[in-house]
């Protein structure tokens, strides 16, 4: 019975589907769909005055103007937002890298909208490769820095500035960053000093003599903070609306240097949010517990404010250059 039932079940749906095949077709359009996904970069070439990307099997048109125009989103790596074409598709390969060709064999994330012509990018993020190493800086002398034993390049920041150890050259698609302390205050290289601790951001490769090697394009480690005038940081900011009247706010950053009585304000961007009027003013800051020349501070309030969270956040200390930030808003 439960297999006559089968038998007729089946031969149902196959005279439904007979029939579907014997309708006229039906043009569909397809809606365009929010496409994101990262994966290996299998190969990136010029296609007229675009680009064609192919990650994860898949085949992205990066529109000319996404490269060339200006606004937040764009073709990025961790360091750079890379404005020209040519650098895009560079096949030229990155330090400690031979036989590698640009960013290909890398990983990108790519934002875009996928329809009838593919999927077209609207914010491209790429880079050689993501490694990271934390661990102690165990050689620091002229042309040899060391952690854990492998030696490491800080990729050079600019054309004007070298690598630290020298010897790399400037490569615009990925220039490093200054070396910082856990304030994110400039330091020194040569003054790190052995054993201190150390967190790197780069890729693995080969020096010089094919032997390991680290490419950093960035460094935070331990040590003074090379610039002396007064200075501030904003490490994280976060906001959350509690009301139409209230805000909650947790900021964590640094001042250099520091003095007892040390203290900081807290202001929005513009007169949009709370009138422009400062969030705190006089915020204690303590002496760092890392560098006593230092003072780390963690703002958690809930202001009345009105205009809700802004999109940034500026802090003021003793004279020193203003620091502003992105917001997290939660």
């Amino acid at each position: 019975m439960h297999v006559m039932r089968s038998v007729l079940y089946t031969s149902a749906l196959l005279s439904t589907a007979m029939a579907a095949v014997s309708l006229p077709a039906q043009a569909q359009t397809r809606p365009q769909t929010p496409v994101e996904f990262e994966g290996p970069i299998q190969s990136i070439e010029e296609d007229g005055s675009d680009v064609k990307l192919k990650v994860n099997g898949i085949v992205v048109t990066i529109p000319n103007g996404l490269i060339t125009g200006g606004g937040s989103d764009g073709v990025h790596t961790p360091t750079a937002r890379l404005t020209s074409v040519a650098d895009v598709v560079s096949t030229t390969p990155f330090a400690g890298r031979p036989g590698t060709y640009g960013f290909v064999g890398g990983t990108a994330i790519v934002v875009g909208i996928s329809g009838d012509g593919g999927v077209t990018a609207t914010d491209v993020f790429m880079e050689p490769a993501e490694n990271v190493i934390l661990g102690a800086v165990t050689a620091n002398s002229p042309g040899d820095f060391r952690v854990e034993g492998v030696k490491v390049y800080l990729l050079a920041p600019s054309s004007a500035k070298p690598s630290y150890p020298p010897g790399i050259p400037f490569d615009p698609r990925l220039p490093g960053l200054p070396m910082k302390n856990e304030l994110g205050f400039a330091i020194d290289p040569a003054k790190v000093q052995v054993y201190a601790d150390a967190a790197l951001e780069g890729y693995f490769g080969k020096d010089v003599d094919g032997k390991d090697a680290f490419y950093a394009f960035s460094i935070d480690s331990v040590s003074d903070v090379e610039d002396p005038n007064p200075t501030v940081s904003i490490l994280r900011a976060q906001c959350r609306v509690r009301s139409t009247t209230q805000v909650e706010w947790e900021i964590r950053g640094g001042v250099y240097p520091w003095v007892q009585g040390a203290t900081i304000g807290v202001y929005p961007p513009s007169t949009a949010f709370n009138g422009g009027r400062a969030y705190a003013t006089n915020f204690a800051v303590p002496q760092d517990t890392v560098d006593p020349k230092a003072g780390a501070f963690r703002y958690t309030a809930k202001p009345n404010a009105t205009g809700g969270c802004p999109s940034s956040v500026v802090v003021k200390f003793n004279g020193a250059p203003d620091a502003v930030a992105n917001v997290e808003v939660r």
